[in-house]
């Protein structure tokens, strides 16, 4: 198992919010799931994951030094906690 620090030297941890890269983890986010859950035909045939929650969300993407997306991740900020969907 390598350290955080080699990581570091492998990837870089950007926030990608209102960039080009965010509909790319649409498609990664089919490719990895599609892999690990049975997905609805609905999402095999668009070959992307994205929803209601992209439009009021931050957006990061670890992304390799040669530009490859290795991972992403996504944070909802809802405007009133009413709005949650956990309730």
């Amino acid at each position: 198992m390598g350290s955080l620090a080699s990581l570091r030297d492998e990837f870089r941890v950007e926030e990608i919010t209102g960039t080009d890269v965010v509909p790319l983890t649409y498609d990664f986010r089919y490719r990895v799931r599609s892999k690990e859950a049975r997905l609805i035909d609905s999402l095999h045939q668009m070959g992307i994951i994205c929803d209601e929650h992209e439009s009021h969300s931050r957006h990061w993407a670890a992304v390799s030094w040669e530009g490859i997306l290795g991972a992403s991740a996504r944070l909802c900020i809802h405007d009133s906690q009413q709005r949650c969907s956990h309730e």
